[in-house]
């Protein structure tokens, strides 16, 4: 049986940062993994680029090892993803072809509390977020079917190029609502012209 580190922190504030939005951490690190098989994920960090698992990958839960924390709760160990259309076959010995290991990282950062006072924190970690959304910048490099946009939440030209640039094909693309058509319409801003 492994030895269980001592908390460093109370009870009380390990509750709050779970309960913490994602957008809480500077870089987006979610304090808790709701986990099911199947469910879609995209890698968060380049951990081993000859086997595919590269920030942007995207894949599938495959299943996963875990063990219970100091304070009862379950902690990943590891965790199995089926990678989506790997550039390259993956063969892992012992898994099934395309599927890898994930385990734990640490990240530091900074988290903002619920009452706006900024701590640091280190996480121990899989960097990995559930994929069912992601934001303009984060679907860079992707190739999504279909390519669900809403564009009223892109600031600029630029944001709505690289939200619909994902698409395969125009028949693949979703615009879920309406959207400033002003924003790509309007002509070049002064010092974007003076750019050019």
């Amino acid at each position: 049986k492994k030895k269980q580190a001592k908390p460093t922190i109370t009870k009380e504030l390990q509750q709050h940062l779970w309960e913490l939005p994602t957008c809480a951490h500077e870089t987006h690190a979610p304090p808790v993994l709701s986990l099911c098989i199947g469910l879609p994920v995209i890698i968060r960090y380049n951990i081993a680029t000859e086997l595919s698992i590269t920030k942007g990958q995207r894949g599938t839960v495959y299943a996963w090892h875990a063990s219970i924390g100091s304070f009862g709760q379950c902690i990943l160990d590891v965790l199995f993803v089926l990678l989506d259309n790997p550039p390259t076959p993956i063969h892992v010995s012992a898994l099934p072809l395309n599927v890898v290991p994930l385990t734990r990282r640490k990240t530091k950062g900074t988290v903002t509390l619920k009452n706006d006072v900024k701590i640091s924190v280190t996480r121990t970690q899989i960097d990995v977020l559930p994929g069912f959304s992601m934001t303009a910048h984060a679907s860079q490099g992707q190739s999504l079917i279909p390519n669900a946009t809403d564009l009223n939440t892109l600031g600029d030209h630029h944001a709505m190029y690289t939200a619909l640039s994902r698409s395969r094909t125009a028949a693949s693309t979703v615009i879920l609502q309406g959207f400033d058509s002003r924003k790509i319409t309007g002509g070049a801003s002064g010092p974007l012209r003076k750019e050019y």
